[in-house]
């Protein structure tokens, strides 16, 4: 995350990119591209041709240092996901998007290079999904969490940021959900980046 020094009056911006325990494809420095091959030992397994996956995830946030030790503002994620697969003449594609924004707060411990912190937020969002067989899905989501990181200076005006955090995330379809079904989603992370 890259943000202005810690001080009162100031403005935050930042991006970050999370390491998570839920699969949504490679999120390591937001960017990722991968391929995929199936093999077997079983007799008569034709192998498939490798798979191909591609991912793009970022968390930019904007806030403001209301004191010393205290922030508030906005934080976003926008994400897009798409996987594709051919087997015996058959293709499968698979696409999803993710956008979400919602406020956070966090508190700044006193200290000199090190900025030890506790931060916490919730957001609101759209998650939608297609596939070669299925029709196009729009699930709303939302997600609150928190945890403890760690600012350390890189001079007067950015830091590197490491947070380890826990969310709970809950998704469910906006249309034709007469039974409020939704999977709910408990991770644990850690996100690195620039203030």
């Amino acid at each position: 995350m890259l943000q202005a020094q810690v001080s009162g009056g100031k403005l935050i911006l930042g991006v970050s990119s999370s390491l998570n325990v839920v699969n949504t494809g490679s999120n390591i420095m937001s960017l990722g591209l991968s391929s995929t091959n199936y093999k077997s030992n079983a007799s008569g397994y034709t192998e498939p041709d490798p798979s191909t996956s591609y991912s793009f995830n970022l968390l930019p946030k904007v806030g403001y240092m209301l004191t010393k030790n205290i922030a508030l503002g906005i934080d976003a994620n926008i994400a897009t996901y798409s996987y594709k697969r051919s087997y015996l003449g058959q293709k499968y594609n698979y696409k999803s998007s993710l956008i979400n924004a919602g406020p956070f707060a966090r508190f700044y411990f006193d200290s000199n290079k090190v900025f030890p912190y506790l931060e916490a937020g919730g957001s609101y969002g759209l998650f939608k999904e297609t596939s070669t067989s299925t029709p196009e899905y729009k699930n709303g989501i939302f997600k609150i969490g928190g945890g403890l990181g760690m600012a350390i200076s890189l001079g007067e005006k950015a830091t590197f940021d490491a947070l380890f955090g826990y969310n709970s995330i809950t998704v469910k379809d906006k249309e034709n959900n007469p039974n409020n079904e939704r999977v709910v989603i408990e991770t644990f992370e850690v996100k690195l980046g620039f203030t």
